[in-house]
């Protein structure tokens, strides 16, 4: 081959026009001061022409155009320029000048010989040319006819400087066809030379060289068996040229086999296209300091090289030039080389033997996108040397190949590709959409074509494995190469696959560092794909010297820091047996690659940091049990080579021969071995067929055991015959099912179990308490079986059986707490658990209800009534955590703390004392809920019994001390009784007020049953009862006796009070019956009657007496609703509605009639109302957002509500014993005013006092005194007797004295 430097080339060039100056013809154009006459082509360019059209047809050979500065115009078609020598187009001076080719409108050359253009700008020339490219839309074998700003067809000897020819029109800028010679192109720019976007023709791109089969435009070249064209011994010389911003467009490239007429070079190359086809030989295209930007084509971004039919000892040189944010266009597969594409297809025996060669020297390719070979892509066949020398490879993206990818078109013939003295760093494989692309693989990736790498190379922080080779031999011998953090799927430095392979020697020096690998091999990965691994002799590593024992190898291999996702952090392979033969013996497995100190790893164990593929399975020992259609791991046991468990391999397909059962949901056929979906008929066993493949393919077959569906799911009756989800309405909506994850999760505050007499599963709402309560959330995970239900849901709560009404062995119900606790019993013995008890619950009750008695406290009347239902309502029914169907843990850690807090406060009222705040214990542990039920019946009795009890004490003691001493004896024994004040029927009055809604509440417990619903919310069983369920040994009977004495106490003490008081204002019983019927006077004293119902209706006004009933009725409602709704929002609404009744009802009637008790009430009912609704809100907060926190703000407003009522209680007792003590203070000091008694008048006193005192004694209530009254005139027992002795006789009669001073003084007390 011979070269020619650029000045040679210049030199004759010039040298050929001055030595032939005398013969030359001189045209001028000046498009402003020219004329188009015959004086202007004289020959001497005095008289300039003024347009190119008509200069240029004054042509022959030896003609120079000179050309004035200024726009120029080109019009009408293609100027043809044929059949001459020596023609020169350039500027009249060193500015360029511009030409403007009008209505698809160029220039074209044909069989010229010495072209010289210089200084010349042309802009958007395209007229049609033709082509060797194929009109494929034809049926007929037809060439096209393509788009050319200049067109040079079989010329010879061409110069082109300082030419730019730019924005052409869906053209190409310069085309040369079969040009031969010395062709130089220097300081030129093709720019922004684009296609016009219509696929069907191939068009566009900067500029393309072309050695054709075909002549072009010869339609009958398909009939030729060779080419008739030569195309020898040109030079091609690119000189600091650039190629920028152009297109090149083609939609037959990817499917065309490049042979004699099937070229189509149109569309290929963006920037630049070169093509070796026919018979081209020993010729050379010198590339030398150009740039490439920014181009575009389907195949060949910035530039293209293509070697094709006959062609051989062609040479392309490509040096020092710059290949920058090029990029292939994905019209179709297949686009490569988004830098720099080169095709060898050589495949005729004509060629056979001949090389072609390609250099590149000295680039820098960065920024350049492809499908294949990002940088540079090549496909080689035949004979080819190609050498990558001195060059850097950066940020290129492709999906094979980020900077280079070379594959195998047919095999390749001898020749050389080789890598030497390169640099890569930054390139990826990620090719596609910043949110979707494929994964690629290979910074440089080689593809059955044998590659050699020397020198110095290095590799970093590319994405993408740095060399990936597919069955093809690298040869690292005379290398340094250098990985560093590479990261890749699999092999972050090398990836082998197939059986490729990599050669070192003595001189080779292999360094690996932070390389990562997502999956296996985090710095060299190889896969026998397809390979039988245990006859397959070669190594993937081997030393060129195959006679050398591996241990005596002086290559040098260091690893450090490199890791990966799954196995492998420095190396993995399908098998090392292939590495484990020397000239020897089989050597060691675990000493492979750690054969000596050359070898150097981050561990002095190397073999940890070596992994393979599987080498051998355990197989279960018995039945695998699984639930159908759930994925669920298999126990099987791999392992590799070096003995390491292997997690997972790929499962491919998973058969069975049961007809029960199938593998469902083909998703899955790729996952993990160890997962596998398995569906068919519940409780039923068979056999299961895996084929398990990584690199090598196994198969596995072990028994299966189907189990029953998840409690709460349901076997699909449909073929696909695995466990589904019921409807979300299921199980009175207490359950949440996680389809994906066969899991189910039960609500706080619900039992599910399965019936014994149905064998159902069955749902029922959980006592308070009862079952367990997840603290961190809204419900809670239960197990896969059935079987274990009672330990999930009973067991924390120490309990078991149906909704965990049991106390499990040990335990029993706790006396003292409020949530019946299952507590052990074998600490503290009975009796010092009984005195606890005594002492925390009854000595309380005990001071608490003598100041009431004694002191004869009216809680009937005054703010304490309302104050009282409030009490007893919040800390039974109107739960603020709803049974932990609200999970106010999420709001704070204390709730429980906060919720005892008020419980406590207002506990006295509802009869639970401080024993609450003690360690929960209990009595025996043989006692169950029923037994602590009839506890809390003796609470609440034990007022009544106090009642009793002092009464007699009273009768007792009046009728010792009557006729005892003197009438001072009786006197001062009538005083002190005075001063005690007690009352019996306020005091029976307090005990039905304070035992109400213990006792409403406690027989409700025992009379009401719990429904046990299947899925559909159907009743299954006969009814239990609600506290207790399945406690051994006790007998039908035996509950039946407890659900008659608590609806017998709800018939009598619970509805017949508020009954009497809504009828008694109607006196139909008395006036209708009771008068009519004197014998029933006996049992119904009608004025005793009347007297103990003006207890409770003396504060409301005469027509509104009956309101008194309301409150009671009130109370019956609340805890009615609590044992009938199945949920507690139902709960919640249901006291919404009542609380607002109630302060509807206030409002209208004004019962009281004191206003200022009607505005007490009203805000006492509407504190419940709002506290109802705010738990609603955070019920349905939970509801529809079950993982998040609640709100803290609705909490703490209820929080703040629900002490207002006992801090303005408090305030108000603190306000009445000011205003008690200051009237006892006035009392004194008017005692002393009141004239005394003589003899007789204190003997009626006495037996006044002696005969009603016992019975009944009516004092001020400090209630109604502190709201402005003087004595308790309405009811009072002195008032009635003063009023009998009035009505006494016709006209009445006055009171005696000793009445009237009763009277008096006990206004006065």
């Amino acid at each position: 081959m011979q070269y020619f430097s650029l000045t040679t080339i210049g030199v004759a060039f010039v040298f050929l026009i001055v030595s032939n100056a005398q013969s030359w013809k001189y045209i001028s154009i000046d498009p402003v001061n020219g004329e188009n006459t015959i004086s202007c082509a004289s020959g001497n360019g005095s008289i300039p022409c003024k347009n190119l059209t008509y200069a240029f047809a004054q042509y022959q050979s030896w003609t120079q155009f000179k050309l004035y500065p200024g726009n120029h115009y080109l019009s009408n078609g293609s100027v043809l320029l044929q059949n001459a020598m020596l023609l020169s187009i350039s500027s009249i001076q060193a500015t360029l000048t511009t030409v403007f080719c009008l209505n698809n409108s160029g220039l074209s050359f044909f069989n010229v010989t010495g072209i010289n253009m210089v200084g010349l700008h042309f802009v958007g020339c395209s007229a049609l040319q033709i082509s060797t490219n194929q009109n494929y839309s034809s049926a007929d074998f037809t060439l096209s006819m393509q788009l050319v700003g200049i067109f040079f067809n079989q010329c010879k000897d061409v110069n082109v400087s300082s030419v730019t020819v730019s924005d052409g029109n869906g053209a190409t800028g310069i085309v040369f066809y079969n040009t031969i010679g010395s062709i130089v192109i220097t300081g030129s720019s093709i720019v922004r030379n684009t296609a016009n976007g219509n696929l069907s023709t191939n068009g566009g791109g900067g500029l393309v060289v072309e050695f054709s089969f075909c002549i072009p435009g010869d339609n009958f070249c398909p009939q030729r068996p060779f080419s008739v064209l030569s195309n020898r011994d040109s030079f091609y010389t690119f000189y600091n040229c650039t190629f920028a911003q152009n297109v090149a467009t083609g939609s037959d490239l990817a499917s065309i086999i490049p042979y004699q007429y099937a070229h189509n070079t149109f569309g290929s190359g963006g920037g630049l296209s070169i093509s070796f086809n026919g018979n081209a030989s020993n010729n050379t295209v010198q590339i030398m300091d150009c740039s490439f930007v920014n181009n575009t084509a389907m195949v060949g971004g910035g530039a293209f090289v293509h070697f094709g039919d006959n062609a051989l000892e062609n040479d392309v040189i490509v040096n020092n030039c710059v290949f920058l944010n090029n990029k292939c266009q994905l019209i179709q597969p297949g686009t490569s080389g988004g830098g720099l594409r080169v095709e060898h297809y050589i495949y005729s025996n004509a060629a056979s033997g001949s090389t072609n060669a390609v250099q590149f020297h000295n680039c820098q390719v960065v920024g350049n996108t492809a499908l294949n070979g990002g940088g540079l892509s090549t496909s080689l066949s035949g004979t080819i040397n190609m050498t990558i020398t001195s060059s850097t490879f950066n940020s290129n993206i492709a999906q094979n190949g980020a900077a280079i990818e070379a594959s195998l078109f047919t095999i390749v013939d001898g020749g050389l590709f080789e890598i030497a003295n390169c640099s890569f760093s930054g390139n990826s494989v990620n090719y596609g959409s910043s949110n979707a692309y494929p994964l690629g693989v290979g910074t440089v990736y080689i593809n059955g074509v044998p590659v050699r790498f020397s020198d110095l190379l290095s590799f970093d922080h590319n994405v993408g494995t740095g060399v990936a080779l597919t069955g093809a031999e690298a040869d690292f011998s005379q290398c340094t190469v250098v990985f560093e953090s590479n990261e890749a799927l699999n092999g972050g430095a090398i990836a082998l696959l197939g059986a490729a392979s990599i050669v070192v020697d003595d001189r080779t020096v292999m360094q690996f560092y932070n390389n990562y690998a997502s999956n296996f091999g985090g710095a060299i990965y190889n896969a026998f794909l397809g390979t039988n691994i245990k006859t397959y002799a070669s190594c993937f590593i081997h030393y060129s010297n195959h006679l050398i024992d591996p241990v005596d190898w002086n290559a040098t291999f260091v690893f450090a820091n490199n890791t990966s996702g799954q196995r492998g952090s420095t190396i993995y392979s399908t098998s090392l047996l292939p590495c484990t033969r020397s000239k020897g013996p089989v050597l060691n497995i675990s000493a492979t690659f750690c054969w000596s100190s050359r070898w150097i790893y981050q561990w002095s164990s190397c073999a940890k940091e070596i992994a393979t593929d599987i080498s051998s399975i355990m197989l279960p020992q018995s039945s695998v049990s699984a639930i159908p259609g759930q994925l669920f791991q298999l126990p099987l046991l791999l392992h590799d080579d070096l003995n390491h468990t292997v997690p997972s391999t790929s499962l491919l397909t998973a058969t069975t021969s049961n007809t029960s059962v199938s593998i469902v949901d083909p998703q899955y056929n790729h996952l993990s071995s160890n997962y596998l979906i398995v569906s068919g008929q519940e409780e039923s066993d068979n056999m299961v067929e895996l084929t398990l493949a990584g690199e090598q393919v196994w198969r596995v077959t072990f028994p299966i055991h189907l189990n029953r569906c998840p409690p709460g799911m349901k076997l699909d009756s449909t073929a696909s015959r695995k466990c589904i989800c019921p409807a979300l309405d299921a199980y009175q909506s207490s359950l949440y099912c996680d389809a994906q994850n066969f899991q189910t999760y039960l609500r706080n505050g619900f039992w599910l179990g399965v019936d014994e007499s149905t064998n159902k599963l069955v749902v029922a709402l959980c006592p308070p308490n009862f079952c367990y309560v997840n603290q961190s959330g809204w419900a809670f995970k239960l197990p896969q079986n059935d079987s274990e239900l009672d330990n999930v849901i009973c067991k924390p709560q120490n309990r078991y059986g149906v909704v965990c009404g049991n106390c499990i062995e040990g335990y029993g119900p706790a006396i003292n707490s409020l949530k019946y606790e299952c507590v052990s019993c074998d600490g503290s013995g009975f009796s010092v658990n009984l005195t606890k008890y005594i002492f925390t619950v009854y000595v309380p009750l005990l001071i608490f209800f003598l100041i009431i008695f004694l002191f004869n406290i009216h809680l009937t009347t005054g703010p304490a009534n309302g104050f009282i239902v409030y009490s007893q309502v919040v800390i039974s029914t109107f739960a603020l955590h709803g049974d932990y169907h609200i999970p106010l843990y999420t709001i704070t850690p204390y709730s429980d703390r906060l919720l005892k807090a008020y419980q406590v406060s207002y506990g006295l009222f509802n009869l639970e004392t401080f024993s609450s705040i003690l360690h929960p214990f209990c009595l025996s542990k043989n006692m169950n809920t029923l037994n602590v039920l009839q506890l809390s019946y003796l609470v609440a009795i034990f007022p009544l019994l106090m009642v009793l009890t002092i009464i007699i004490i009273i009768k007792l003691r009046s009728y010792r001390c009557c006729g005892c001493g003197g009438h001072s004896t009786n006197r001062i024994v009538h005083m002190v009784y005075a001063k005690i004040h007690f009352s019996p029927l306020h005091a029976f009055a307090a005990f039905l007020l304070l035992s109400y809604n213990r006792l409403c509440l406690t027989s409700t417990y025992m009379v009401n049953v719990q429904p046990l619903k299947d899925e559909y919310g159907n009743l299954v069983g006969s009814p239990r009862p609600y506290y207790v369920q399945t406690i051994d040994g006790t007998s039908t009977q035996y509950i039946l006796e407890y659900k008659l004495i608590g609806a017998f106490i709800l018939l009598t003490v619970i509805l017949l009070p508020p009954l009497l008081l809504l009828g008694y204002p109607i006196r139909w019983f008395e006036n209708y019956i009771v008068v009519r019927f004197s014998c029933l006077q006996r049992f119904y004293p009608v004025d005793k009657v009347n007297i103990f119902l003006d207890v409770f209706q003396g504060c409301y006004r005469d027509q509104k007496r009956y309101f008194a009933s309301f409150y009671f009725f009130f109370r019956i409602a609340v805890n009615v609703a609590y044992f009938m709704t199945d949920t507690w929002i139902d709960q919640y609404n249901i006291q919404v509605v009542l609380c607002a009744i109630m302060v509807l009802l206030i409002t209208m009637l004004q019962p009281y009639k004191k206003k200022i008790l009607n505005y007490v009430d009203i805000a006492i009912f509407t504190d419940m109302l709002i506290l109802s609704l705010l738990s609603i809100y955070l019920y349905e907060r939970a509801d529809y957002d079950p993982y998040s926190s609640l709100p803290v703000f609705p909490y703490v407003v209820q929080y703040i509500l629900i002490f207002l009522p006992l801090l303005g209680m408090v305030m108000y007792i603190f306000w009445l014993l000011i205003k008690y003590v200051r009237n006892v203070v006035l009392r004194h000091s008017e005692y002393a005013d009141i004239p005394s008694l003589d003899a007789n008048e204190n003997a009626d006193l006495g037996k006044v006092v002696e005969a009603e005192f016992t019975s009944i004694i009516a004092v001020d209530d400090i209630f109604n005194r502190a709201d402005g009254g003087n004595s308790y005139v309405p009811f009072g027992v002195v008032e009635e007797m003063i009023n009998d002795q009035k009505h006494e006789g016709p006209k009445g009669k006055v009171p005696s004295a000793s009445i009237m001073q009763l009277s008096e003084r006990m206004k006065l007390n």
